[in-house]
């Protein structure tokens, strides 16, 4: 890999302290990839109708027009969207689909209002991708290309193949922080008083800041220690040796960083809390600079944990349209939200274990997770979704 792509990635993470980085870096992205610009984006189900909104976008474009376009064409983009989105749902990658896909003639593709009007300012052929396979309507890639640059090629989609990964996991990964981040842009306030434990890692795993949250995972939970010289450790290494090699993996080595593809969740390490019945959910990934956190240099690591036991976000409304959950159902999900066991839900709710356990099952099947853990990261997660720019 190239030097300067190597730092593109590199740039990438470090959105995840400083999500003011966004738009230069996704024109320069929509450059690597002999692409105009580019956009990230979600489908918003929480209405009364269902909107395109832009999430970043890169720099070169306007505001006004980016949501003049979206609210004009709302439905063909919808429709559109909808096509990228069913041709690169299955497996673990994120596959860049080629507008040319969309429709049997490219003459009918052309035809499009939608195209037409991108035609008058220079652009032409499109490509999109779900960065997240496991909530389909969050996190959706697109590139324009102009005019005189015709459909995306082979050579680009397989560059693309080198940066959507971590993009795809930086994304998800520190969507709770970005609304505080950029709402109040004051660093050490925000991580302090996030509603999850957040910690930065010197280049070999030396605890430089931790937050109060973080600091009572460490105290109470007891599952991380700091070791003699200052580096943060899994303190039993023989109940899971694989998760610990994987946690050891994340911290020192920049390769095991986005190889998940749009399945990013998998990338964590949940970390069993066997006395409690609930988990750690840690994801890791690089950060070295930012405006607002300075200077920390390569080979930092930023961690955050959400604990599936501590009462999380709870987006009521967007969850319960996301998911087309029943009222039950959507009780039930704040109740796990809240930290409550299931047998603690079936007496609040007065139902059996066997009708809580079903109802989990369901829940699980409508949200992609595999188990109570992955449902608290996709509460707190979904929950976190934002968009901004004048998008809606």
């Amino acid at each position: 890999m190239e030097a300067d792509d190597i730092d593109l990635i590199a740039r990438i993470y470090d959105t995840a302290l400083d999500p003011s980085i966004w738009p230069e870096l996704m024109l320069r992205i929509a450059h690597k990839l002999g692409a105009t610009g580019a956009f990230i984006f979600e489908l918003r189900l929480d209405e009364e109708h269902p909107q395109i909104a832009s999430r970043i976008y890169s720099s070169n474009y306007s505001p006004e027009i980016v949501s003049w376009y979206l609210k004009t064409f709302n439905e063909q983009e919808i429709s559109d969207q909808g096509r990228f989105a069913e041709l690169s749902q299955k497996g673990n990658e994120v596959d860049l689909i080629s507008d040319i896909e969309l429709r049997p003639k490219i003459s009918d593709l052309l035809a499009q209002p939608n195209v037409a009007f991108m035609m008058t300012r220079g652009l032409k052929h499109r490509a999109g991708a779900l960065l997240n396979k496991d909530l389909v309507n969050v996190d959706r890639f697109a590139l324009q290309f102009s005019i005189d640059h015709g459909p995306i090629t082979p050579s680009e989609i397989k560059k693309a193949n080198q940066f959507l990964p971590h993009i795809a996991k930086v994304i998800g990964m520190s969507r709770p922080l970005e609304e505080q981040l950029i709402a109040k842009g004051i660093f050490e306030e925000v991580l302090r008083n996030i509603g999850q434990g957040v910690a930065i890692l010197g280049p070999r795993g030396t605890v430089l800041y931790a937050n109060t949250e973080f600091e009572r995972y460490l105290s109470e939970h007891k599952v991380f220690r700091k070791g003699t010289n200052g580096t943060l450790q899994l303190i039993d290494v023989t109940t899971n040796p694989a998760q610990a090699k994987h946690y050891h993996d994340l911290v020192v080595s920049d390769d095991a960083h986005g190889v998940f593809g749009a399945r990013a969740r998998k990338e964590a390490v949940v970390i069993d809390l066997e006395k409690t019945g609930t988990a750690l959910f840690v994801e890791i990934c690089p950060v070295e600079a930012s405006i607002r956190s300075g200077k920390l240099g390569a080979g930092c690591r930023l961690v955050t944990v959400i604990d599936t036991s501590r009462h999380v976000k709870f987006d009521r409304k967007r969850l319960q349209s996301f998911y087309q959950l029943s009222a039950s159902e959507t009780e039930i999900l704040e109740l796990v939200a809240k930290g409550y066991t299931n047998i603690e839900i079936g007496e609040i709710r007065n139902r059996s274990q066997d009708t809580v356990k079903s109802q989990m099952k369901t829940l699980m099947r409508k949200t992609n997770s595999q188990n109570r853990t992955d449902l608290v990261h996709m509460i707190h997660n979904l929950s976190a979704a934002i968009t901004y720019n004048g998008a809606v």
